[in-house]
């Protein structure tokens, strides 16, 4: 049986919803967007998909104690992640989990 959703955009209320569930910390994300493969990403990308996180922080007013970045889901650091080192640093990233 397939489910199917009504895909339309939220409405104001719907987006007020959103907003104070990150404002009370019920939603909130990591330093990396997304299950990062830096192995399988440029500079440029791996830089831009760092800036996600960041300027959602400064959208929503959020300061991070501990900016992390999580790995989890990857079953191991390649090598290419250790030498994008310079840009976790420029990110002041305090922890890779």
């Amino acid at each position: 049986m397939f489910l199917f959703f009504n895909k339309q955009c939220p409405n104001e209320t719907e987006i007020e919803y959103f907003r104070a569930a990150i404002s009370r910390g019920d939603i909130t994300w990591h330093a990396g967007p997304m299950n990062m493969q830096p192995e399988n990403m440029n500079e440029i990308l791996f830089q831009m998909s760092l800036n996600i996180s960041f300027e959602l922080d400064k959208k929503f007013n959020i300061q991070r104690s501990f900016p992390t970045l999580s790995q989890r889901d990857v079953p191991g650091q390649c090598a290419y992640f250790f030498c994008s080192m310079s840009l976790i640093y420029k990110y002041e990233y305090s922890y890779v989990t």
